[in-house]
């Protein structure tokens, strides 16, 4: 069993959800709104309205790149 701590909290504002990117296999997945995240090793964390709200926060943050269509 592994050791838990409290890493910190985030404040879901009404309407709003928590999603979850593994950096690993590239899978984003709704969490809703949950009580307690168990947090996993490789994974970024965010609130956002909807999924591709998320993604775009994660594009102005660096964390993923977009690849632009050849015209």
């Amino acid at each position: 069993m592994t050791e838990q701590k409290h890493l910190g909290r985030i404040k879901l504002q009404p309407g709003q959800s928590l999603f979850c990117l593994d950096t690993k296999t590239g899978d984003i997945t709704n969490m809703g709104r949950p009580r307690r995240v168990d947090v996993q090793e490789g994974c970024v964390y965010r609130t956002a309205l909807n999924r591709k709200s998320f993604v775009k926060k994660l594009i102005r943050q660096g964390i993923i790149k977009v690849m632009q269509k050849d015209a």
